[in-house]
Order: structure tokens, then C-alpha cells, then sequence
């Protein structure tokens, strides 16, 4: 009888909702199951915190990148992603106060980039889960193994696999290259650096609140004996797909995704992994119309 109940429910609210759910009836996952996987781990993060943790790292991955977010007085709070390798780090961060997000390079404290959008602290609190990904099928940057290929001012391509390589030094493979390239994520107040494995997966933290974009950053250098060189920096660049609310996994959070939630509680449409994880929006284990609900007041303003 309730099931019935909440499929009556759910019916009555796709009606209101029509005209969005025309275009949503064939909604499929881009990827395989196997590109999207919960770890079973949960973190805690405080308002004005930050975590920060590296994941896949070895000893042949750039050792001098690093997270700092710098204040409007010029302050800076960082900490360097060697010190976090499978492990964590909290930043503490002063309230009522807004942030650039910058990557470091090098011990002296200097950076590659800078992603010129303020951020704020105050309420990013909350619990962040960790789950491991297929970057390709989130992005459309990476390779199947995880890696980039960049064309380079010859015709030429170099593919980037997140390492450390200086011709110069004793511990060189003596090939006729340097290069450095390194990759993070932020969502909300969690940033992790990753270098995938060889099957192109990654392991992250995302936030568990409804909206919040994951975004990627990357560093590609690279310079050959003959002068030729190629330095590229990549800034809060998308991994579509990881926000909470966003079933159709577009990057974005509109009515017909509170449809799609309708639907599949209505028993008309199925989910996949990534669908049900992004339609629990408050984190009961359940995919009610009280989801759909909540989606539908999230695009109006209303969850603030």
C-alpha cells in the first residue's frame, strides 16, 4: 500500500512536470558500472576547513605541487600534496573571508596557477564521501589510461602520465626530455590530488551536498634538448557528472531532474550507480519524491 501510495504521489507530480519529461524518458549512463565506485569511506570537514590528500601516488610523481588559498590581504595557507600522500591534511581557514584558489610548484612557495574565482568557507562544511572514478568518462581530456596527449608546436604529440623526468639530474631515465604534470580536484572544501592507475581510474572525495561542481585542475611541462617546449595549465575545468542532483549528469541541476527522480520512484524509469548516488540528495538511503522535492527547491533558491 505505501509503495503504492508514493507511485500515485510520484505520478501526479510527473503530470505538473510534463514538459520537462519528454526529453529525459531515455536518460543512460555514459560509461561502464565500473566507472563510478563508492569506497565506503566518509569524511567530516568543518565549516572553514579544507582537506587536502593525495591518492596514487609513487616515487617516480612530482613531488613539489600543492594546494594554497590566499586571502584578499595577500595571506596564504598551504600545504604541498608529498606531505598528504594517502594520508590527511586539514587547512584552517579564518571565517567571513574570501579566498583564491592557487596551486603551488615549488618549496619557495611560488605558483603555476591561479583560478581567479573567490571562494568562501563558511558553509562548506559537511560530509564528503570518496569514490573512485574513470577519468576519461568524465572528462573529455584524458586518455583510457589516464593520461593526456597534447600536440606540440612542431605537429608532434607528448602524452602526459603524471610524472617527473629531468634529464639534467642523477636519478634521470637519460631520455631527452624534461616534463612535470600533476592533476587535482576540488569539490567544496576537499582537494585531492591523483595520478591514476594504469586502467585510467582515480581515487577522490566529492561533496555530499546537492549543487556543489567538481573541478579539475591540471599542470602539463615539457621541454626537449633541442629548445622545443610546451607548458599548458588547465583551470577549474568539469568532471560532469559529480554533483549531487544532477541526474541527467550534464553539470547542471534543472526540472528535469526532479522528473527523472519522479519517474524512478513512479517505477518508470531505471537508475544506474552514479544516478541513485547523485538522487540522494538528503542522504537516507531511500529515492523518494522528498528527493525530488528537494531538487525542485534547490533550483528555485529555496535550500539556502
Amino acid at each position: 500500500m505505501k509503495r503504492t501510495v508514493k507511485k500515485i504521489t510520484a505520478i501526479a507530480m510527473c503530470c505538473v512536470l510534463a514538459v520537462s519529461s519528454a526529453f529525459v524518458a531515455n536518460a543512460k549512463w555514459i560509461g561502464d558500472e565500473r566507472d563510478f565506485r563508492l569506497m565506503g569511506e566518509t569524511r567530516k570537514i568543518s565549516n572553514n576547513q579544507v582537506l587536502v590528500t593525495a591518492t596514487g601516488y609513487n616515487e617516480s610523481n612530482p613531488k613539489y605541487y600543492g594546494v594554497m588559498f590566499e586571502n584578499m590581504a595577500g595571506k596564504g595557507y598551504s600545504v604541498y600534496f608529498k606531505d598528504c600522500v594517502n594520508k590527511l591534511k586539514f587547512l584552517n581557514l579564518p571565517k567571513n573571508q574570501e579566498f583564491y584558489y592557487n596551486k603551488l610548484t615549488n618549496l619557495s612557495g611560488s605558483y603555476f596557477t591561479n583560478i581567479y574565482d573567490l571562494y568562501t568557507f563558511d558553509n562548506t562544511g559537511g560530509e564528503y564521501e570518496k569514490v573512485k572514478i574513470k577519468l576519461s568518462t568524465f572528462s573529455p581530456y584524458f586518455n583510457e589510461d589516464g593520461s593526456v596527449t597534447q600536440t606540440l608546436d612542431d605537429g608532434s604529440t607528448h602524452t602526459f602520465a603524471w610524472t617527473h623526468k629531468d634529464y639534467d639530474s642523477a636519478s634521470s631515465d637519460k631520455k631527452d626530455y624534461c616534463e612535470t604534470s600533476g592533476i587535482c580536484v576540488k569539490s567544496g572544501a576537499a582537494v585531492t590530488a591523483v595520478v591514476p592507475d594504469k586502467d585510467g581510474y582515480a581515487e577522490l572525495y566529492i561533496s555530499k551536498k546537492i549543487g556543489v561542481r567538481t573541478e579539475l585542475s591540471m599542470y602539463l611541462n615539457y621541454r626537449r634538448k633541442d629548445g622545443l617546449s610546451f607548458n599548458r595549465a588547465v583551470q577549474g575545468a568539469r568532471l560532469y557528472g559529480l554533483v549531487r542532483g544532477d541526474i541527467t549528469k550534464d553539470d547542471s541541476i534543472t526540472i528535469v531532474d526532479a522528473t527523472l527522480v519522479q519517474k524512478y520512484v513512479a517505477g518508470i524509469e531505471d537508475f544506474d550507480k552514479l544516478q541513485l548516488f547523485n538522487s540522494d540528495v538528503n542522504h537516507d538511503g531511500e529515492i523518494s519524491v522528498v528527493d525530488a522535492t528537494l531538487i525542485q527547491k534547490h533550483i528555485v533558491g529555496l535550500d539556502s
